[in-house]
């Protein structure tokens, strides 16, 4: 005989379920992944996307700029002179973009990712117990906190930071004292009474792979076995 909790059913058999995580933002990050941190050209957002180790800067470059890479040509340098687009990187890289178009676009320094843990962690807090006070705001949380952490890094790898644990693709935008500024500020050149937040921004890209909003939705609950029905999209 079962013991029954209210508004659960048990059966005698149970089958077990396993869940494949299709969104790559599902999936934790480990040590075959590392994350690359760079200002968009075009854009006042910074742009962070994880990759698996091996992978060569091309692919890089088009996860960080599907927008742009597409239709524009591009050329990469490192320490002054030109590299092939099939080096690979590593844990430890960065590398410069230089954009081939009509429209002059800046030079990005495309560098791997400083924290391999969210900023307001434990273990990046005892890390830099020696570092000033500063009210910084997650993009994940609705109040700034008092946190310490490295003066010398850019607004960009702190922004970075807090999706470190995942292999999250995302935008973030920097913001002082709620105004959005250069995301290649470093800490030390902001005075420790404002406050520092992130914020996510929109993707590059808008949707993929061909669907629209309800299309993806049906998809998306069908894959976890909820039944084919209307799913209502709000105008």
């Amino acid at each position: 005989m079962h013991a029954c909790i209210p508004g659960c059913v048990f059966c005698d058999a149970v089958e077990t379920l396993e869940v494949l995580h299709k969104e790559r933002g599902k999936k934790p990050a480990h040590e075959g992944c590392v994350r690359f941190i760079a200002r968009h050209p075009a854009m006042k957002v910074a742009r962070t996307a994880a990759v698996p180790m091996a992978s060569t800067v091309a692919a890089v470059v088009r996860i960080l700029f599907p927008d742009i890479c597409s239709s524009v040509t591009w050329t990469v340098h490192m320490n002054g002179a030109p590299i092939s687009t099939e080096t690979r990187v590593t844990g430890c890289f960065s590398f410069v973009i230089e954009w081939d178009c009509f429209k002059p676009l800046a030079t990005i320094d495309v560098c791997s990712a400083r924290f391999v843990l969210p900023v307001d962690t434990a273990q990046t807090q005892m890390k830099f117990h020696a570092s000033q006070n500063r009210w910084i705001q997650s993009p994940f949380k609705a109040q700034p906190q008092i946190l310490r952490t490295d003066e010398s890094a850019q607004l960009m790898q702190l922004a970075a930071s807090f999706v470190s644990h995942s292999q999250l693709d995302v935008n973030l935008t920097c913001h002082v004292g709620g105004s959005l500024v250069d995301r290649s500020l470093t800490l030390s050149d902001i005075p420790v009474s404002e406050v520092v937040s992130f914020k996510l921004a929109p993707l590059l890209g808008g949707m993929t792979d061909g669907l629209d909003g309800k299309e993806q939705s049906s998809s998306g609950f069908s894959s976890v076995g909820s039944p084919d029905v209307d799913v209502p999209v709000m105008m």
